[in-house]
């Protein structure tokens, strides 16, 4: 599914992940790795609506990075739905605990920015 994704082969890499999420047996991290795949190839696609039910799927599953990136995501969907200030919750959140990950933490200050200054 990995080489999938990287070859842009966005089907088949979400085909090969929903596989894996559907097998009980297989551990929370690689329930993770799959996840990310959907959520970022949904991203990829411009499927919004199915981004973001994979980020939120992948909150409850995944942990450190691919958390953050999940934050991240939530709060950018809440900000573009209007949900302002949802979204800075969640953005400080992002910021307050997961403040080792500077990527996401910084993009979620970026989105915090830009809803004060419209």
């Amino acid at each position: 599914m990995k080489s999938y994704y990287e070859q842009k082969d966005y089907t088949n890499a979400v085909s090969y992940a929903d596989k894996v999420m559907a097998n009980q047996k297989v551990d929370d991290r690689i329930k993770s790795d799959a996840q990310i795949i959907i959520a970022r190839s949904a991203i990829k696609t411009n499927d919004e609506v199915k981004a973001k039910a994979a980020y939120a799927k992948l909150q409850t599953i995944a942990k450190g990075e691919l958390v953050a990136e999940a934050l991240y995501y939530d709060a950018y969907f809440k900000n573009k739905e209007g949900k302002y200030e949802p979204s800075n919750a969640v953005a400080q959140k992002l910021a307050q605990d997961y403040s080792g990950y500077q990527y996401f933490s910084a993009k979620g200050l970026v989105l915090m920015a830009k809803i004060i200054t419209p």
